[in-house]
């Protein structure tokens, strides 16, 4: 009897250890949306508050190789991609200081026929900021 409890534990254990370490690979969460007021190319407290935290959360959880600020405005709207490339100037400012680690930013920016982004939500108030791991450059993140 004593031997099939010590294997009952074992199996016990196994189920709830061994799962946990050999988990499949998952590259969630590295995008945020910073979402605008129409019009409006400063951030609220509250978004850059959550950018912020979001940020500083990566930055310092695992090494990264870049961050990318990406913008969209309507084609052929020339006041919208002056907002939009405002909005990405001020979270580009927010998050060189705290680049402490000197991560590369990029910045992306281009326009988008208005009937696109009608199939695929309003996309014009919206900026998203995105993080590489350093592991995609060696392939070795889901290893």
């Amino acid at each position: 009897m004593n031997h099939l409890l010590k294997k009952y534990l074992i199996a016990i254990c196994a189920f709830f250890i061994f799962p946990a370490m050999g988990s499949a690979c998952s590259l969630v969460g590295l995008q945020h949306e910073v979402t605008f007021d129409k019009n409006e190319a400063s951030l609220g407290i509250s978004s850059a508050k959550q950018l912020v935290e979001w940020f500083t959360d990566h930055r310092d959880t695992s090494p990264k190789s870049a961050v990318s600020i990406d913008a969209t405005y309507p084609e052929g709207d020339q006041k919208q991609k002056t907002v939009s490339l405002e909005r990405v100037k001020n979270i580009a400012a927010l998050i060189q200081t705290l680049n402490t680690n000197n991560i590369p930013v990029d910045f992306t920016s281009g326009s988008i026929s208005i009937t696109s982004a009608n199939a695929i939500g309003d996309v014009f108030n919206e900026i998203r900021v995105i993080v590489e791991p350093a592991c995609t450059k060696s392939g070795s993140c889901c290893k």
